[in-house]
């Protein structure tokens, strides 16, 4: 069985490649633009050279059975629409895309050409995790924390030196509970920028 590994950062080295080389009957192949970085992973893997690709055309060609994609976020769209194109199914780190319309456009690309499609979670199957399954489901409390639709973006907080720990009311409006981007000035601005609140504006600077 092939399987194609792409994009060789800390999640692939760390969380997947330990494992996958280690799986009987399985021939791994590495994809990545960054030539110094194939040949050290390869190396550290004994993964031979005829198994190592730059592009993701070369890896293609090498007829895959299934890939698995670490690439950076930004980058998911383009290569598991190719996969999914080529016929190969596909494993991609969360989150799928940035853009919901991105996401929609590969899951649809994924029924229509019958080619399965899993996003990543790598706690899904992890024993506390997979405990919540014995539970009443309402027992099972799930919460959201932005408001609005997908497409709409929450503003970004500003820094400030104060240790107050008033809840920023611009991106986390319920003042019972303790904001993602951290403890927020008594003018409403966080005093620790967090990429939970993303949208307009910008992070505070080092």
């Amino acid at each position: 069985m092939k399987v194609g590994c792409i994009g060789l950062g800390d999640i692939a080295q760390k969380g997947y490649l330990p494992v996958l080389t280690t799986r009987p009957g399985l021939e791994l192949h590495l994809q990545t633009r960054t030539a110094a970085t194939l040949d050290r992973v390869a190396a550290a893997h004994r993964i031979p050279g005829r198994q190592c690709h730059t592009t993701l055309d070369s890896l293609l060609a090498a007829g895959l059975d299934a890939a698995f994609v670490h690439a950076p976020t930004g980058a998911h769209p383009g290569i598991v629409a190719r996969l999914l194109e080529a016929g190969v199914p596909t494993y991609v780190d969360k989150p799928l895309a940035y853009e919901l319309d991105d996401s929609q456009r590969l899951v649809e690309l994924s029924e229509r050409t019958g080619t399965r499609l899993a996003v990543g979670f790598n706690r899904r199957f992890a024993p506390a995790y997979a405990q919540c399954l014995e539970h009443p489901r309402d027992l099972i409390l799930m919460r959201k924390n932005r408001v609005g639709l997908p497409r709409t973006p929450a503003p970004w907080c500003s820094t400030t030196s104060s240790t107050s720990s008033t809840p920023c009311a611009s991106c986390f409006p319920d003042p019972s509970s303790t904001p993602p981007c951290g403890p927020a000035s008594a003018a409403g601005s966080c005093t620790t920028w967090s990429s939970s609140c993303r949208g307009t504006g910008s992070p505070p600077s080092a």
